[in-house]
């Protein structure tokens, strides 16, 4: 594995680790349809990240630099959408829109 694509796993690792770990604080700020909303993104930041594993291993230099490039976005935007909760239909769309793109990126390069 080169390290660029060792990167981009740690990544989305990172990336799944934000969303697990804000899970609990931003669960009690949503009604049910946000709980699942919530859980529906960290469920497919755990997909992207498992589903990456295999994929980034066979994946062509631009296809890793794309994923690489999007996941670093996708950490981005999910970081500072849970800097400020008060917003919290925003905070979720920003983690299911990042969580989203990510998944697409990696299930297009299977």
């Amino acid at each position: 594995m080169t390290s660029q694509a060792q990167q981009v796993l740690d990544q989305l690792k990172n990336q799944y680790d934000l969303i697990h770990s804000s899970f609990d604080e931003v669960a009690l700020k949503c009604n049910d349809v946000q709980k699942d909303q919530l859980a529906r993104a960290l469920d497919d930041a755990l997909t992207a990240w498992l589903e990456a594993q295999n994929t980034v291993l066979q994946a062509n230099a631009p296809q890793v630099q794309r994923l690489s490039d999007e996941a670093a976005r996708a950490t981005a935007a999910i970081g500072s959408s849970l800097e400020n909760l008060k917003d919290i239909q925003a905070t979720l769309n920003t983690i299911t829109q990042a969580v989203k793109g990510v998944l697409a990126i990696v299930r297009a390069a299977s």
